[in-house]
């Protein structure tokens, strides 16, 4: 415990920040409740439970499902209904998705292996707004 404090004093020296305890959370794993009790007095932190979103991202402790990833669909989602009424061109489409949509994707990539179940249906909405142009939406 006394590492913890002496872990979030270090912080404080080394760079001049403090850790806000209104917004800090502590997260335990096989921990006996009295010494939960005894670290969250001393740290005065409260305690946080799974999963929670970190950077947008999920922190789970199992294996990514398509629930999880649901967040990701429909920002993919949401960008392309905003985008769909714009009269954008091939070329305009097609910056987009590589500017903005495949980077929402790379981000969740470099943290998680996807399903393959989300990952197609990723494509599937890309393909989607990308050929629109030919339906005339």
């Amino acid at each position: 415990m006394c590492c913890l404090i002496e872990a979030l004093d270090n912080f404080n020296e080394a760079s001049g920040l403090t850790v806000s305890t209104k917004k800090s959370l502590i997260f335990f794993c096989n921990t006996k409740r009295r010494t939960r009790r005894d670290i969250l007095r001393r740290v005065n932190f409260n305690e946080g439970t799974l999963p929670v979103t970190y950077l947008g991202l999920p922190l789970i402790t199992k294996r990514l499902s398509r629930t999880k990833c649901a967040p990701l669909i429909e920002r993919i989602t949401e960008r392309v209904n905003s985008w769909i009424n714009k009269g954008l061109s091939f070329a305009g489409r097609l910056q987009l998705i590589k500017s903005t949509l495949v980077n929402m994707q790379v981000y969740w990539y470099s943290v998680f292996l996807l399903p393959g179940n989300v990952i197609k249906e990723c494509v599937r909405v890309l393909r989607t707004f990308y050929g629109a142009m030919l339906e005339g939406r």
